[in-house]
């Protein structure tokens, strides 16, 4: 529940932090609040996915709330923008939904803003989504925020470099996703 004066810190915030997206060219994407389960367990892995809420829908299909926007968005511009000149510049605002654990507090439904630049793989782009988070962040006063830094592959390759069994490498995969030492 937000009241009063945090609902307007809270505005303020994605206000700003939309104009930051907005400035270096990326353009708004609504997106739906639910959608096939299956998308997320391909998008985000079985582990991960498993932690939706989901329901049966009226045809039957599984469907699940949000869990996170970049695979809706992958979705849409795998469908809906196949065709539209790359690279695409796509930012979203929304809620996000998730099963998790609760720890220090955390909500089950949160806020998310983001962008995702499609369709140019360079260091380019790699770069200018830093520069865009590092100026978000600029404009909130975060000035000495730490930014972190990961690829899914990284994990893969440090896992096969291990030589690690399916056991050990669930037992890793836990505290890797949310970023704690072991």
């Amino acid at each position: 529940y937000f009241l009063d004066d945090e609902v307007a810190l809270r505005r303020s915030i994605e206000r700003d932090v939309m104009s930051v997206f907005a400035g270096w060219g990326y353009s708004e994407i609504d997106l739906p609040i639910f959608d096939a389960y299956d998308l997320f367990t391909l998008g985000m892995g079985e582990d991960q996915a498993a932690r939706t809420y989901r329901f049966t829908a009226r045809d039957g299909t599984t469907v699940a709330l949000r869990p996170d926007l970049t695979s809706l968005v992958a979705r849409t511009v795998a469908t809906r923008l196949r065709e539209r000149q790359r690279p695409l510049r796509l930012c979203y605002t929304g809620e996000v939904f998730r099963a998790d654990e609760p720890r220090r507090g955390r909500q089950h439904e949160f806020h998310q803003l983001g962008i995702e630049h499609v369709g140019w793989a360079s260091p380019e782009s790699d770069v200018e989504v830093l520069l865009v988070a590092l100026e978000a962040l600029s404009v909130l006063g975060l000035d000495d925020a730490r930014v972190v830094l990961g690829h899914a592959g990284f994990f893969g390759g440090i896992v096969e470099r291990l030589d690690l069994d399916a056991d050990a490498v669930t037992a890793l995969r836990t505290p890797v996703h949310r970023r704690q030492a072991t």
